[in-house]
C-alpha cells in the first residue's frame, strides 16, 4: 500500500493552488479598481452639480465672478485662476470658497478653472459701456488614484460687463438672470452626464 505523495504530484498541487491564488488576486485588484473608478466618478457628478448650482445661482455667480478683468480686444477674453464661491443671502458677501485651483474636491483634485468672456461687442460708442455677453467657464479635475480621465467641465454663462476703452479693460459687473429654456445659450451640460441641467 502507497503511503504519502510524490514530488511530483505535491508539484501539481502546488502550481494549481498557485493559479488559483493568482486568479483571486488578479480579481480583487479588478474589483478595487472599479470600485476607485466608481467613487471617482461620483465625486466628478457632485462637482459638476455643485458647479452648475453655485454658478447658476446669480448672487454666488456675482461675488465669483463679479470684478474680474479681461482684455477686451480680440474676440475671446480669458481668464485664468478663477474662484467660486458661496454668497451671502444678499449676494454681497463670499461666505466660502467653494471650488478653486491647486485644491482638493472630494478625492479629486481642480488642475485648473478658466473662464472666456466673449468680446464681439460690435461698436462702442462711449469711454465706458455696460454690455450684456456670454461666457463659458471651465473646470479641470483629476484623480490621484485613478486611471480613468476626466472631462472638462463648461458652464455657460450670460453675463453684464463693464467695457472701459481708456485702461482697454473689460471688467465683470453680474450674472443675467437665468434664461429661459427657449434660449440655447442658457443650456448648461453636465460634464459627462448625458441630461442637461437646466437652470430653475
Amino acid at each position: 500500500m502507497k503511503k504519502g505523495f510524490s514530488l511530483v504530484e505535491i508539484m501539481l498541487v502546488l502550481a494549481a493552488l498557485g493559479g488559483v491564488a493568482l486568479l483571486v488576486t488578479k480579481l480583487g485588484k479588478n474589483t478595487m479598481e472599479i470600485q476607485t473608478g466608481s467613487f471617482v466618478m461620483n465625486d466628478y457628478n457632485d462637482l459638476v452639480r455643485d458647479a452648475h448650482f453655485l454658478l447658476a445661482d446669480p448672487k454666488s455667480c456675482k461675488v465669483s465672478l463679479g470684478g474680474i478683468t479681461f482684455p477686451p480686444s480680440g474676440t475671446i477674453g480669458t481668464v485664468e485662476n478663477v474662484e467660486i464661491w458661496k454668497s451671502d443671502s444678499k449676494g454681497i458677501n463670499k461666505t466660502k470658497k467653494a471650488i478653486s485651483q491647486s485644491e482638493k474636491f472630494k478625492k479629486l483634485t481642480i488642475e485648473s478653472i478658466s473662464l472666456s468672456v466673449d468680446t464681439t461687442f460690435g461698436k462702442i460708442s462711449s469711454a465706458k459701456e455696460i454690455h450684456s455677453t456670454t461666457g463659458t467657464l471651465k473646470i479641470k479635475a483629476v484623480s490621484q488614484n485613478s486611471k480613468i480621465v476626466l472631462e472638462e467641465i463648461e458652464h455657460n454663462l450670460n453675463l453684464n460687463v463693464n467695457i472701459d476703452l481708456i485702461s482697454n479693460k473689460g471688467t465683470i459687473v453680474n450674472c443675467d438672470d437665468p434664461i429661459s429654456d427657449e434660449k440655447t445659450i442658457g443650456r448648461v451640460w453636465c460634464g459627462l452626464i448625458v441630461t442637461m441641467c437646466l437652470r430653475n
